[in-house]
């Protein structure tokens, strides 16, 4: 039977770390399912004032991504002479 020593006065806490690219890969991951429910929240009709409050992001974000999901004008249609 073996005895395992254990060193109390040991920081532990640079084992406990995420490697730097790690982390940045689950920032933008975090950032990406962000987005995504904000365009969902957006096709279902919710208000922008609760996408913000439920996406927990800032209101510029909010609008920039939903101003993509509006249909844009169509250029006006010349009639045609039969």
């Amino acid at each position: 039977m073996s005895i395992i020593n254990y060193d109390l006065n040991k920081d532990t806490t640079k084992e406990t770390r995420m490697p730097k690219n790690a982390q940045k890969a689950s920032d933008e991951t975090t950032e990406l399912v962000r987005t995504t429910l904000i365009v969902q929240l957006g096709l279902a009709g919710v208000a922008q004032q609760g996408i913000r409050r439920i996406a927990g992001c800032d209101m510029n974000r909010v609008n920039n991504i939903l101003k993509l999901l509006k249909p844009k004008r169509k250029s006006r249609k010349t009639k045609e002479v039969s």
